[in-house]
């Protein structure tokens, strides 16, 4: 059980460097980001992530703001993770 938390918290930790590198080169390629191909690499790893929140989140929330509401949510996750998979040893 421990070692499919320590997976999932993997995983969740992977998509979160992917946002977080995401963001860091949306703010650094400007408007041209679409045409930066760092940028479009980085954008698949959390993709499954963004599409899941995508439908949990409602639909007046506009897309640009999709991949935040994933990074909090898998935030969220991921220290919810840190703090179970101790105490289960």
């Amino acid at each position: 059980m421990m070692q499919l938390l320590g997976l999932v918290q993997l995983i969740v930790a992977i998509a979160l460097m992917g946002l977080l590198a995401q963001g860091a080169l949306y703010v650094l390629a400007g408007q041209r980001r679409e045409q930066n191909v760092f940028y479009n690499i980085v954008r698949i790893v959390p993709s499954p992530f963004v599409k899941l929140f995508r439908l949990i989140t409602p639909k007046r929330v506009e897309d640009r703001l999709v991949p935040f509401a994933a990074f909090c949510g898998l935030s969220a996750l991921f220290i919810w993770l840190a703090f179970l998979i101790p105490q289960l040893r």
